[in-house]
C-alpha cells in the first residue's frame, strides 16, 4: 500500500508542489482539469456508449412528455412514473463506470487533501500532538517520552486519555527552522516532522504505523515500526481556506465545482458517454 503512496505523492509533488509554490489557485485549477480529465477518459473507456445514449434518450423523451401535456393530470403522473423509471435504467448504464472511477478519485482527493486541508503552523501558534496507541498497550501505563527540536516548545505535560487510549501535548512553533517532534516508545525511535512557517506546503496531520489500511489516506509521511506500540501520530494542525475577494471557502467545495465545469468543457471533445 505504501507503494502506491509512493507512486501518488510524486506525482502530487510534481504538480501541485510545483505549481502551487506560490500560487496555490494555479495548482488546484491543474489538479481539477487532470481530475475530469482522467475520470471522463476511464468512463469512455469503460462504458458502453450506446445503452447509454439510448437510456438518455428516453428520459429526455419522458421529460419532454411532461413539458408537453403538463395541463392533462393522467398524463402528467405517468410521464412522472416514466421518468422515474427512465431515470433509474440510466443510472444502472452509468453505474459501472463509475465504479471505475471510485480508486483514482479517492487517490487523487487524498493528495489533494495533504496540501489543502490544513496549513503549516506559523512561529507563535499553539497545536496539540495526540499519540494513540494500539490496543493491547495501556495508555495508563505506558512509558513515551518525547523530545522536540529548538523551534518548537512542548508547553503542557502528557494528558492521557484512557477513553481514546491516547497521550496528548500542546507544542507551540517558536521559529520556522527545522521542527520535529522525537518519541521512544518499546525502544523504538520516531521522528515526526512538524511543519512551521507561512508557505503553502504538504502537511502531514497523521501518521500512521506500518501494515495499518489506514496509511492509504495518510500518504505525506512513511509508516513507523509497528513494534512501537503507536497506533498513529497525529499534530491539530489550523485549517486552510481557499480565498476568493473576501470569501473564504472550503478546498472540496472550490474542487468539485471546478471538476465539473472542466468535465462539462471535456464530455464531448473526449466522447465520453454520459
Amino acid at each position: 500500500m505504501w507503494y502506491l503512496n509512493v507512486v501518488f505523492n510524486t506525482l502530487g509533488d510534481l504538480t501541485i508542489g510545483v505549481l502551487g509554490r506560490s500560487q496555490p489557485w494555479r495548482a488546484m485549477l491543474v489538479a481539477s482539469l487532470v481530475t475530469a480529465f482522467v475520470l471522463l477518459l476511464i468512463v469512455r473507456v469503460v462504458a458502453r456508449p450506446r445503452p447509454v445514449y439510448r437510456a438518455k434518450g428516453v428520459l429526455i423523451a419522458c421529460v419532454m412528455e411532461l413539458h408537453l401535456f403538463r395541463h392533462d393530470p393522467v398524463v402528467t403522473f405517468g410521464a412522472c412514473r416514466r421518468i422515474l423509471i427512465a431515470n433509474l435504467v440510466y443510472l444502472r448504464h452509468l453505474l459501472r463506470p463509475l465504479c471505475w472511477t471510485l480508486l483514482p478519485g479517492l487517490l487523487i482527493l487524498v493528495q489533494l487533501n495533504c496540501w489543502y486541508s490544513r496549513r503549516p503552523l506559523q512561529p507563535g501558534e499553539s497545536a496539540v500532538l495526540e499519540v494513540a496507541l494500539t490496543d493491547g498497550t495501556s495508555v495508563l501505563n505506558h512509558s513515551l517520552s518525547v523530545k522536540t527540536s529548538d523551534a518548537l516548545a512542548v508547553e503542557t505535560p502528557a494528558m492521557r486519555v484512557p477513553s481514546t487510549n491516547q497521550l496528548s501535548w500542546r507544542l507551540r512553533a517558536l521559529d520556522d527552522s527545522d521542527a520535529w517532534v522525537g518519541m521512544t516508545s518499546n525502544d523504538v525511535d520516531i521522528r515526526q516532522q512538524v511543519a512551521v512557517g507561512d508557505i503553502f506546503a504538504k502537511v502531514a496531520e497523521t501518521r500512521v504505523r506500518a501494515g495499518s489500511w489506514q496509511a492509504l489516506f495518510h500518504p505525506a509521511d512513511q509508516p513507523f515500526d509497528a513494534a512501537s506500540g503507536i497506533e498513529s501520530i497525529t499534530v491539530r494542525y489550523p485549517p486552510q481556506t481557499l480565498a476568493i475577494g473576501w470569501t473564504q471557502f472550503n478546498w472540496i467545495v472550490v474542487f468539485l465545482v471546478l471538476t465539473i465545469a472542466f468535465g462539462a468543457l471535456l464530455k464531448g471533445p473526449l466522447k465520453a458517454p454520459m
